[in-house]
């Protein structure tokens, strides 16, 4: 146990985390790897050049940092971390050789800041965390292994069967090649797929859903291949599957995980299933399950995809539903092909609306299972949301006064994951039932939004200008003043702010001025407005007085809801805001030399007055080639 000076000493470390936490993941990886490569095997090796690991276990670190005095917060996520270490064959002894490289790199990193307390201190957390994940792994473990047909770790696997299911998504049938049985499973479980890549010289798994569902003797995978964009190469274990793995090849299989699983077939509420593209995998095995165990339950089935051509399971999905009477399916082509028949192929041309939702699914008490892109399942969630309010009192939900927009759906579950369930029973309010499946969602349709600062704001505006500049450029203060509206005098202190945080380079000189620091361009959202707006609690309980005390239980709630807003902000990166194309356009240097304002004329503020937004003047400026 961690004394309460070694949880104020963590607790401390917060902002530095907020700040530096990836520069930490980063060191830490490289550190370990390169001296204990063996454990690149275990490691995706393709998040860790795109830096998606390193700022996975930043936001981690993070979390576990903030929640030292409450880690009953992180239940849920270590349930899904577990689930995933299991499936990568982590083992209790790999926990020494992590630990003793993170530490390691806490003192690297932060020099003399790392004292003796402080490194001790952050042994004692590290030890807990590891105690409370070894302990759920070994459960998952031994559940495994005592399941008939079970097993832990890696087992072959011989491909009996492929089949071209579209023009882009393969699926294999995999038997064990000892001949043994395979174990059951939930539907929307995934296995793990290890395979070696030649280039690489090092084996590399991947997560996949199971796309049948149990009962076959063998395993089945529908595998889409990832066609690289934008520069990125192609998905490295996606291609090795479509181009090397043939009928009669062997590879190694975990045992069947996962929590985005349909637990109780057998349930009379009304089911929900909204997916796209290869989203449709884990839902194919829940169709099947209830056509067997459950036929006469409601069911929803809503799905996207571009056509016919790629619309993979297809058969599978038309069978299922076919020996179902309650169950109803909505098929949308967002591009139908010349060949595809409007009422049998598909249903609607188009993506799926907010409208469809509501048509096909007007049952508060269903449960809902969405999978597909992030984008997607953030499109959807609002629709979802404000139809589990139906049953539910709003006004619980005092964290959604923090969140401004449409509704926001995090994800707080492993990259392995691709969705989250969860029931809203009557009398519960959606936060309280989707919280412990890992679950965020708020609607603000009924809540006011939460607002930064001007200072943020100005902040914002001159780091996402700066970024969307040739990063070679430099430019001035007054040039920065007069792009985006502001008064130089803001602007100034802007950037003598920015500048202690690290995220600016200077240069002196003729040729010298303000740039970018390359590094900020991967900066996380979430973590910039946190460290400009302070990490203060939202109320203030000293002005005026409260008579309530410490025991309150609202500090928590808003907190809790504090760290939710900004870890769904962490989502996207400053590069991701600054380089959409027509931002890219407008923050762009002028090959005229003419100054272009980022906002329409005559809300220029001032000192005395606030910044407003102004959608519509922006495109008109736009529009009329203003720029």
């Amino acid at each position: 146990m961690l004394t309460p000076h070694q949880i104020e000493l963590v607790k401390a470390t917060v902002p530095v985390l907020q700040a530096h936490g990836v520069d930490l993941t980063k060191h830490f990886y490289a550190r370990m790897l390169s001296k204990n490569p063996e454990l690149r095997n275990v490691f995706n090796q393709a998040h860790q050049a795109r830096g998606a690991q390193q700022q996975a276990l930043a936001a981690a670190v993070l979390a576990y940092a903030q929640n030292i005095e409450h880690p009953e917060n992180l239940l849920g996520a270590v349930k899904q971390i577990a689930q995933r270490h299991c499936s990568l064959g982590i083992r209790a002894e790999q926990y020494q050789i992590v630990g003793h490289h993170l530490i390691e790199s806490i003192k690297e990193v932060l020099g003399a800041a790392a004292t003796p307390e402080l490194i001790d201190a952050w042994t004692a957390a590290y030890g807990m965390l590891a105690d409370i994940l070894i302990k759920a792994e070994q459960d998952i473990y031994n559940q495994q292994t005592a399941a008939q047909g079970g097993w832990s770790g890696w087992r072959p696997f011989e491909c009996v069967n492929r089949v071209q299911e579209s023009e882009d998504v393969v699926s294999f049938y995999f038997r064990p090649t000892d001949g043994g049985p395979v174990p059951s499973y939930l539907p929307g479980q995934y296995t793990t797929v290890r395979v070696f890549s030649k280039a690489m010289q090092i084996a590399q798994p991947r997560q996949y859903t199971l796309s049948q569902a149990a009962g076959s003797g063998m395993l089945r995978i529908s595998v889409k291949l990832v066609l690289g964009t934008q520069g990125a190469p192609d998905g490295l274990v996606s291609s090795i599957l479509h181009n090397r793995v043939k009928v009669g090849d062997v590879v190694e299989l975990s045992a069947p995980t996962g929590g985005f699983a349909l637990e109780d077939a057998k349930s009379e509420h009304p089911l929900v299933l909204i997916a796209a593209g290869i989203g449709i995998t884990p839902m194919v095995p829940m169709l099947e399950t209830l056509a067997v165990e459950n036929p006469l339950r409601k069911v929803h089935f809503l799905y996207t995809t571009q056509n016919l051509a790629h619309y993979p399971l297809k058969k599978e999905v038309d069978a299922a539903i076919k020996g179902m009477p309650n169950a109803a399916k909505g098929i949308f082509f967002t591009q139908p092909g010349q060949a595809d028949h409007l009422g049998v192929d598909y249903d609607a041309a188009g993506r799926i609306t907010p409208a469809n939702i509501r048509n096909f699914c007007q049952d508060p008490d269903a449960d809902f299972f969405i999978c597909g892109p992030i984008g997607f399942i953030g499109l959807a969630m609002p629709h979802v949301a404000r139809m589990l309010f139906r049953e539910a009192d709003h006004r619980v939900l005092l964290p959604g006064t923090l969140l401004s927009g449409a509704a926001v759906l995090l994800f707080r579950v492993h990259s392995a994951l691709r969705g989250a369930s969860a029931d809203a029973p009557s009398g519960s309010t959606p936060f309280r039932a989707l919280r412990p499946n890992g679950v965020v969602l708020f609607s603000a349709s009924s809540f006011p939004p939460m607002h930064i600062t001007r200072f943020t704001d100005l902040s914002l505006r001159v780091l996402m200008y700066l970024c969307a500049r040739p990063s070679q450029d430099r430019t001035t203060v007054t040039e920065i003043a007069e792009r985006i509206g502001w008064t130089r005098n803001h602007v100034v202190k802007v950037v003598h702010r920015l500048s202690q945080e690290g995220w600016l380079a200077t240069q002196r000189g003729r040729t010298g001025g303000l740039g970018l620091d390359p590094q900020a361009r991967k900066l996380r959202l979430g973590n910039v407005i946190r460290t400009l707006e302070g990490d203060d609690c939202l109320i203030n309980c000293k002005d005026p007085p409260c008579n309530f005390g410490r025991g309150c239980p609202l500090i928590k709630v808003l907190n809790d809801a504090q760290n939710v807003f900004y870890e769904a902000l962490n989502a996207y990166t400053l590069e991701d805001v600054a380089q959409h194309s027509v931002l890219a356009h407008l923050f762009a240097p002028s090959s005229t030399g003419k100054v272009v304002p980022i906002i329409p004329a005559g809300v220029l503020p001032n000192k005395d007055q606030s910044r407003t937004s102004d959608d519509a003047g922006l495109l008109k400026l736009v529009n009329e080639g203003g720029i």
